[in-house]
């Protein structure tokens, strides 16, 4: 019996146990918990008012995301400033880049606001100061104390600062500096140099005395100065489509750190101004890069550009960054002229090893560059989901075909278009660590396809065939490609060793041009035909 209540009573504390974990999960203690192990940003700001520089006290705050740079940032908060001027906020998210709006109303209900931007590329915190002055109603004559700094004043050491005392100099007897990290000084104007990089909170105390033997009254400002080891900095500028801004498109910012070519972040702007921007960027360098977006108005008639006006990264003009700069305006280059033709080029590009190649993956939206015999670009495709790309009705010809990844160096295909050989549809790009790999898709010993002959009849209404060979036995993958790159029909049929032909039912397509491609991704071969 007593082992049984024992065992009862084990029953019951597992069950409370259970409970309470359960109650603590969504507590908000828990929940608090859970937040700080997300990025964190803390904002810090002050509002003085602008006739004497002093605090004012229990002035209202809003701060909201703006979900126009980062939709995927939500928050909202409000606050009130204490004794010194200051409100103090802490946000944790899980997003990499946000903004916040923070805006007050003075007391003619006039509304005053900023933007704070942050980033979470270089540090999982940040610190955001943001000040206000705001105009108030007419107060007394009392003195208030008021000072401003400027950091590196020599350009030579940025834990440097200079300090401006800004209170008026009526009957002050003393002034105290407190520095925040435990020196003083009782100069009017001090310079302070400071051991490391922190926050720190300045504090400056007044004394005033209207006459010898008078009463002595005080007052005191402080500030906070968030010395940081990287600077950041803010880049933007305009994308134009000949005289004009674009419409839409993307913006795509790249860093450069030890030797390696890396993509930091991606603008998109879709306004009358064709205007991009980088918020929190440390000083270092960069590369950027604008397109037009695939909805734009300008998607056929300009060509991916970096800064400044070049095609390949290769040749792109590195962006030395270390201040606030808006002008890196990008001028995209148009596409060239080109008449139709009979000519297709096609192909597969793919992510692959870089010692065996075996592990092959399609690379969907990939960059495919066109250039003519004379080295001028003329036309741009990016590759589907399945990694396919093409161009069609060329004129017969010698041409380059050029995977154009930020990065990575590209080893070109050089093609010929004749009239006995006015489709190429087996290039292959092969993306590895370093570069990128062009080639002819040649027979290879693990490959099952020896030859494939042309669609007949072509064009057709009801039912085309192919006749290909085949070095062994094995099923062989037959799709049904659009001119957008979509596979709307995909079937497989047991091939044998030798001669194969096979018969499709087309019946159900609309009349278009449509390619016919036998085998994987890795390794097959594509043939147009059109459909009456």
């Amino acid at each position: 019996m007593q082992l049984k209540i024992c065992h009862i009573q084990k029953i019951l504390i597992l069950k409370a146990i259970s409970l309470l974990i359960i109650l603590m999960a969504f507590s908000p203690m828990a929940g608090a918990q859970q937040l700080f192990e997300k990025n964190k940003a803390v904002i810090i700001g002050q509002v003085l008012n602008t006739a004497k520089g002093s605090p004012i006290i229990g002035q209202e705050m809003e701060l909201i995301a703006d979900s126009s740079y980062n939709p995927s940032f939500i928050y909202s908060s409000k606050l009130y400033t204490d004794k010194d001027g200051y409100f103090f906020d802490t946000v944790y998210t899980h997003v990499n880049k946000g903004a916040i709006i923070i805006s007050t109303r003075d007391y003619m209900n006039v509304r005053h606001d900023t933007t704070l931007y942050f980033r979470f590329d270089w540090s999982e915190q940040n610190i955001l100061l943001a000040n206000f002055y705001l105009p108030i109603e007419l107060t007394s004559t009392a003195h208030y104390a008021s000072f401003e700094f400027v950091s590196n004043p020599n350009g030579t050491n940025e834990l440097e600062y200079q300090f401006y005392d800004k209170t008026d100099p009526t009957n002050v007897i003393q002034r105290e500096w407190n520095f925040g990290d435990g020196n003083f000084s009782y100069e009017t104007n001090p310079a302070h140099t400071y051991d490391h990089y922190g926050l720190y909170k300045v504090k400056l105390t007044v004394s005033f005395q209207a006459f010898p033997g008078g009463e002595i009254t005080t007052s005191y400002i402080v500030k906070y100065l968030n010395i940081v080891k990287n600077q950041y900095f803010h880049m933007g500028g305009h994308v134009f489509a000949g005289m004009f801004p674009i419409d839409m498109g993307r913006a795509y910012l790249y860093k450069i750190e030890n030797n390696e070519i890396l993509l930091l972040d991606t603008a998109i702007f879709n306004d009358t101004l064709g205007y991009f921007l980088f918020y929190q960027l440390i000083e270092g360098e960069y590369i950027v890069k604008a397109r037009p977006d695939s909805n734009s108005t300008m998607i056929y008639d300009y060509l991916p550009t970096y800064y400044s006006n070049n095609l390949l990264w290769t040749e792109a003009d590195t962006i030395f960054h270390f201040e606030n700069n808006y002008n890196y305006d990008i001028h995209l280059v148009p596409k060239g002229l080109m008449s139709n033709g009979p000519g297709m080029i096609g192909g597969i590009i793919s992510y692959g090893s870089d010692t065996d190649g075996k592990d092959f993956y399609p690379a969907e939206n990939m960059e495919i560059l066109l250039f003519n015999e004379d080295n001028e670009p003329m036309v741009c495709c990016y590759s589907n989901c399945d990694g396919h790309f093409e161009f069609c009705d060329m004129p017969l010809g010698n041409y380059t075909v050029y995977a154009e990844i930020t990065g990575k160096q590209t080893f070109p295909v050089n093609i010929v278009l004749s009239e006995d050989n006015c489709e190429l549809t087996d290039l292959q790009f092969v993306i590895t660590s370093s570069s990128v790999h062009g080639s002819l898709n040649v027979i290879g010993e693990n490959q099952m396809i020896d030859f494939a002959g042309n669609i007949y009849p072509n064009p057709a209404r009801e039912s085309i065939c192919i006749d290909f060979s085949m070095n062994r036995p094995g099923v062989m993958s037959i799709s049904i490609i659009d001119k957008t790159g979509q596979i709307i029909q995909n079937e497989s049929t047991n091939g044998q060793a030798g001669k194969n032909r096979y018969s499709i039912d087309i019946s159900a397509l609309q009349s278009g041009i449509y390619f016919l491609r036998l085998g994987n991704q890795k390794q097959g071969i594509t043939r147009k035909f059109i459909v009456l």
